[in-house]
């Protein structure tokens, strides 16, 4: 559904959240769980409860969208990086060719490669996923990252130097953002949005966006909520998708330098989950819808996707919301840090890593300094999806 009328860049249009919390069905009310994105030219529902797909190979990605898709889930995440959009399209296909679905009941999300960081590439990638996906558009398209990685003009892929990805000297995010709204104005897409971007990144665009940001998709978990971002976002009326919400635990080694962090384990989490009979997973998840984000988790496992999805059949009160609010670490949280690809040259020393931007961090005495857990954007949100 895509609303009339002109654009308007500065103007904050809000969200509402549509939860069907008294339906018998679970599956049912993941499919009738709704964030309506309202935001200029776009308007949109997007499901609250998805499934994530980066490091789900091929050969397991087509049977995890089945599962998902068993389980009432709607919404598919992808990416051109993940190197898995023709089986996605593969299984999306079977669906609709059975009859069980129609691609209207599905929203589908994909991105713009690091390699595609030119404004002249974006159509062609764009096209490249839609080709694989065997789709004539998807819901969402984001620029993955906001700084890019120099194209190999043979292979479409990563230019490399010596064994290392070649990063790129300059990026150009406005005349990029002019192409995207390009991608909609075709109809390839039915929204953009951006992934990873800082608060003084979002702001570039959103000062000369004809057709605003829908959405940043970052990662957010219990331990890393983005209070600061959130606030940027807050103010455009940007959604925010929430990737790695349970942590990511099933990261391999070789991309995660450290321990990660075990959140599952944590004793608050787990004691309100042994309070409301629900699974450590299904009350972090629940803990961000009710924060008003959509969440994105990965697995490929059938028992952990149903799992995931049956997260609308109970509510967390204010006292356990405070809580969970308050283990957030601040920048201590944070686990992805593109420090682990093989690059060139330091990539958080480039003008556009987005993890430097001092807005968007904060220690963990600004955290505490709150007194109840919160930072001051998230009053009375503690029953956003009631």
């Amino acid at each position: 559904m895509v609303a009339t009328g002109t654009a308007r860049a500065t103007k904050v249009e809000g969200f509402t959240d549509y939860c069907a919390m008294t339906l018998t069905s679970i599956h049912r009310s993941i499919y009738l769980a709704m964030a309506m994105l309202q935001t200029g030219l776009q308007t949109f529902n997007c499901p609250m409860v998805g499934l994530g797909t980066w490091l789900s190979s091929q050969g397991q990605v087509g049977q995890a969208v089945d599962w998902a898709l068993e389980a009432g889930v709607r919404l598919i995440d992808t990416a051109y990086m993940y190197q898995n959009e023709k089986e996605i399209g593969d299984a999306l296909k079977k669906w609709f060719d059975s009859g069980k679905l129609k691609r209207s009941d599905l929203f589908i999300v994909t991105k713009l490669p690091p390699m595609g960081m030119k404004a002249s590439n974006v159509e062609k990638y764009l096209k490249k996923s839609l080709e694989a996906l065997q789709l004539s558009y998807v819901d969402l398209y984001l620029i993955h990252c906001p700084f890019g990685l120099k194209e190999d003009d043979n292979s479409v892929n990563f230019k490399f130097r010596e064994g290392a990805q070649v990063i790129i000297e300059t990026d150009d995010h406005v005349a990029l953002w002019h192409q995207m709204e390009r991608m909609f104005d075709l109809g390839l897409t039915k929204s953009i949005g951006v992934s990873n971007f800082s608060s003084s990144q979002i702001d570039r665009i959103m000062d000369i966006a004809r057709i605003r940001i829908a959405v940043n998709q970052v990662e957010c978990y219990a331990y890393w909520q983005q209070k600061n971002l959130r606030k940027t976002m807050e103010k455009y009326g940007i959604k925010l998708m929430a990737y790695g919400p349970l942590g990511s635990p099933g990261r391999p080694s070789q991309v995660f330098k450290g321990t990660l962090p075990a959140v599952l384990q944590d004793p608050v989490v787990t004691t309100i989950a042994q309070k409301w009979n629900k699974t450590p997973a299904q009350v972090l998840l629940r803990h961000l819808l009710q924060l008003g984000f959509i969440v994105i988790p990965k697995s490929v496992n059938e028992a952990r996707i149903k799992e995931n999805s049956q997260v609308l059949d109970f509510n967390l009160c204010n006292e356990d919301m405070v809580i969970l609010n308050g283990l957030d670490r601040g920048i201590k949280g944070r686990t992805f840090l593109f420090d682990v690809f093989p690059t060139d040259k330091d990539a958080t020393k480039e003008p556009e890593y987005p993890f430097n931007d001092e807005r968007d961090n904060y220690s963990m005495f600004d955290v505490q300094e709150a007194g109840d857990g919160k930072s001051p954007s998230e009053k009375d949100t503690s029953s956003a999806a009631n």
